[in-house]
């Protein structure tokens, strides 16, 4: 199939996946929250962003080796691919004990990073079950699902996702009903997340047998070289990315208690929704860039990046401002008021959803380019800034501090420095149209954005309805302008082309 048609089968089904994941977690979550009530609710957010961290022990080699894989597969070298999927699959498992034994090592010190004191539940028991599901994964499946998407084929993935997806949460929703209980809860969360990932391992060996087969050489100790190289500027960045989005209720746990980890929780549930279904565009295009990186001319690249710049500022833009005018409605509509977290809170949020958004835009494309190297310590940085920011501001002004750093390290990182890496090693132009063009998308969306709040607060309607008008409102206001200006122009003919081409295929 060509890049479109993969790209298209990737998004259709990862954008059915996450919607699918959408509604059923917010059902769950509900359910949950009756059942079992906030503290249990924090727990669950707690461990699961320790888990997050305690994903970079993968040192970035997974990306560095998909990335290696894109030239033999559009070459069709199955050989070369083989000799690279079995060392991903050696260092996965390696680094699946690694993760094991640091979780027995932090063990002692959970107790340290909560503020209250908890006995409703054993925390050493809950811990090691979610470490479990972590590791197996490394430890079994993972290279079979990672080989899958750098071969353009999220679509099968995808599909496999959305039937674990209906049973498991349907499972989840009978055991909080009938049993009430937090353990049998989370080892059944475990259990559907295994089985899938067995599942997608054993559909990868029957689409492409050659990865059950044993190579016949192995890379080169110049080739690992070379990858570990790659892996030390990735793994500046994971640890930059997950210092930004992981840490948050680790310190909010700290200083403000799992009660407020409990309220986050719920907005963070709604902004990771967002991110997750918008998120279906990039994972499916990343194999194709790479693949066009590999195949194409330079002055395609460069148009295709200008496009998807431009969705990505718009798709994230809409939904940012959905998220300034309609988070706190929503709440109210969907568990009452009581979870509601007042103030510039909303407003913080939805600018970290924007920003999010060019986040991912870029780190497609810096993946996809392995441009690994060029990054440096600039992450880094941001990383420090982003912990010591959030460590004094939540002392002095609570929550707002937490979102407050996350917000200021990511301005100060790769907001204006990953731009400038793509411009000058991959298209060899200045960034500077980049940065104006950027800005001035920024502007238009902080505008119409300001115009929606007002007519949504003018337009005073409670409930299910008001909530619907208003984000009616909320997308119109946005997309018409943008429409209008760019119906005629190169963009909006491509597009065009496109959609017509896809929906032939149909």
């Amino acid at each position: 199939m060509t890049r479109t048609e993969n790209s298209t089968k990737n998004m259709i089904t990862g954008l059915i996946n996450q919607l699918l994941i959408l509604i059923f977690r917010f059902v769950t979550r509900t359910v949950f929250i009756q059942c079992l009530g906030e503290q249990y609710l924090g727990i669950n957010g707690l461990f699961t962003n320790i888990l997050t961290l305690l994903s970079l022990t993968d040192l970035g080699i997974g990306t560095a080796l998909v990335f290696s894989l894109y030239k033999p597969i559009a070459e069709g070298d199955i050989k070369r691919q083989n000799i690279i999927i079995h060392y991903l699959k050696k260092v996965y498992f390696i680094i699946g004990i690694v993760i094991i034994v640091i979780s027995l090592i932090l063990m002692p010190f959970l107790p340290y990073i909560i503020k209250e004191k908890v006995d409703f539940i054993n925390l050493n028991i809950v811990f090691l079950i979610y470490v479990f599901q972590t590791a197996s994964t490394y430890l079994f499946f993972a290279s079979n699902t990672e080989f899958l998407n750098a071969n353009q084929k999220n679509y099968i993935v995808n599909r496999i996702s959305n039937i674990v997806t209906i049973i498991s949460n349907l499972a989840q929703i009978l055991v909080l009903l009938v049993f009430k209980n937090f353990y049998i809860y989370i080892i059944t969360v475990v259990l559907f997340g295994i089985i899938q990932a067995g599942i997608i391992a054993i559909k990868a060996r029957k689409m492409y047998p050659f990865i059950k087969e044993k190579p016949e050489a192995s890379l080169t100790k110049e080739e690992k070289k070379d990858i570990f190289k790659d892996c030390g500027s990735l793994l500046i960045y994971r640890t930059n990315y997950v210092v930004l989005t992981a840490t948050d209720n680790v310190v909010i746990s700290k200083f403000l208690g799992l009660a407020v980890v409990g309220l986050y929780s719920n907005y963070l549930l709604i902004v990771n929704s967002i991110i997750n279904v918008l998120s279906t565009f990039f994972n499916a295009i990343t194999a194709s860039i790479g693949n066009l990186h590999a195949t194409e001319e330079e002055e395609k690249e460069y148009f295709i990046f200008r496009l998807v710049n431009l969705l990505t500022v718009t798709f994230f833009g809409i939904f940012a401002i959905g998220v300034y005018c309609l988070a706190n409605d929503f709440i109210t509509i969907w568990i009452g008021d009581k979870f509601l977290i007042t103030g510039l809170f909303v407003l913080i949020l939805a600018i970290n959803l924007y920003i999010e958004g060019l986040r991912k835009f870029l780190s497609s494309y810096r993946s996809s380019y392995g441009l690994f190297r060029n990054a440096k310590f600039m992450p880094f940085f941001g990383m420090v800034v982003n912990i010591v920011v959030s460590i004094v501001l939540v002392q002095k002004i609570g929550i707002f501090g937490v979102l407050l750093g996350t917000l200021i390290s990511n301005l100060l990182s790769f907001m204006w420095y990953d731009p400038y890496i793509i411009y000058k090693k991959s298209f060899k132009k200045s960034p500077k149209e980049y940065y104006l063009k950027n800005i001035a998308y920024l502007l238009y969306f902080i505008l119409v954005g300001y115009l929606c709040s007002l007519i949504c607060d003018f337009t005073v309607i409670n409930g299910v309805l008001g909530f619907i008008i208003h984000g009616i409102i909320c997308i119109t206001i946005p997309v018409i302008p943008l429409i209008i200006y760019y119906y005629n122009s190169e963009y909006g003919s491509y597009l065009k082309y496109a959609i017509k081409k896809i929906l032939k295929k149909i």
